[in-house]
């Protein structure tokens, strides 16, 4: 995950905590704050899972998708090295004919 993401998770398992604490904390809270704090708990826990789940998604995408990119650019390196043996090679061949040829 980038860093903006970490950060957002971070905030959010924080404040999830924060208000987990203060619900345990508070001397018999009111039925409305208890629900506003019970809220606030479940929604900072529940954006943390989801960022994390389609974070994860993204990123085996990503892997998947550098790993081809590797394979695939080392297939292309090769395949230049012997683009520029055989080149090279029938560049060679051709001038040794010509100036036998003299």
């Amino acid at each position: 995950m980038s860093k903006k993401w970490w950060g957002v998770v971070s905030i959010a398992i924080v404040v999830g905590a924060v208000v987990v604490v203060l619900g345990f904390l508070l001397p018999e809270p009111d039925s409305f704050l208890e629900n506003i704090l019970a809220e606030a708990a479940g929604v900072a826990f529940a954006l943390t899972l989801a960022i994390w789940l389609i974070e994860r998604e993204r990123l085996k995408r990503e892997r998947r998708l550098n790993k081809l990119v590797a394979i695939t650019s080392r297939s292309v390196a090769q395949l230049d090295e012997v683009i520029a043996i055989t080149v090279s090679r029938e560049i060679g061949e051709y001038l040794a004919g010509r100036l036998d040829s003299f």
